[in-house]
Parts: C-alpha cells; sequence; structure tokens
C-alpha cells in the first residue's frame, strides 16, 4: 500500500475511443472501490472514453502517439 493507504493502478489502453478494450476499462476503474485504490488510465489518444473518465473524476494522461507501446516515446 502506498503512504495514503491505497493501492495505486494505472490503466493503459490504445486508444481514447469506446470499443471493447475500452469500454472494460470504464467498467474495471468504476467498479473498484475508490477507498482501497487510486487508479489512473494512460491512453494514446484522445476521444469519448476520455471525456467519460474525466467525468467520472478518473485521472486520465494522453500521450499522442501513432506508436503507443514504444517506451521511447515517452521519454
Amino acid at each position: 500500500m502506498t503512504t495514503q493507504g491505497k493501492i495505486k493502478i494505472l490503466e493503459t489502453i490504445r486508444q481514447g475511443q469506446v470499443g471493447g478494450g475500452e469500454t472494460h476499462v470504464l467498467d474495471l476503474v468504476r467498479k473498484l472501490d475508490k477507498s482501497k485504490f487510486q487508479v489512473e488510465v494512460l491512453s494514446f489518444t484522445d476521444g469519448p472514453m476520455v471525456d467519460k473518465l474525466n467525468a467520472l473524476g478518473i485521472n486520465t494522461y494522453v500521450i499522442k502517439t501513432e506508436k503507443p507501446f514504444d517506451i521511447n516515446i515517452w521519454v
């Protein structure tokens, strides 16, 4: 556990559109116990899913790239 007493979780998804994987991420973050988990989401494009996450108060980060899981672009 962290010093704040919550377990930190970073969900990473390729795009900010709403589809199968993105719907799964939305369901996960909605249902996790906010008193136990601090959830943040990383997406590689903007879109409706990012807007929904922001509306839920979930910290969401967007790294715009065409090569989403290339670690070299993160630095």
